[in-house]
């Protein structure tokens, strides 16, 4: 997974635009992630779309990667242990041209 790196301010941004969002250069180019972040907001899900609903409950998060730009995906790991904060790594195995789905793991202590 990728994010945009404008080259003339250095914001980093996801989902790709033309312009850069915060200095509208169009002077930009792909740079691969680390894949890990921090969790910035979260919720259980226990009623979603039909056509999530063999996944239920979720808990749906908005992290923060480390490069700068916020993402929505799913964590999937025991809710009991996440909270604000905690540390996460994108689950790249889950990624495929069928799944957009983006799925995020705890990170250890």
């Amino acid at each position: 997974m990728c994010v945009q790196r404008c080259h003339d301010c250095g914001a980093a941004s996801h989902p790709p635009r033309r312009y850069c969002p915060d200095c509208y250069s169009d002077d930009w180019e792909f740079e691969p992630i680390a894949g890990t972040a921090t969790v910035y907001g979260y919720t259980h899900v226990h009623r979603p779309a039909r056509e999530f609903e063999t996944d239920a409950p979720v808990l749906s998060a908005i992290v923060t990667l480390d490069e700068g730009p916020r993402l929505m995906g799913r964590i999937a790991d025991d809710p009991a242990t996440v909270e604000v904060g905690s540390r996460v790594r994108l689950d790249a195995s889950t990624l495929s041209a069928e799944n957009v789905r983006l799925t995020f793991e705890l990170l250890p202590d």
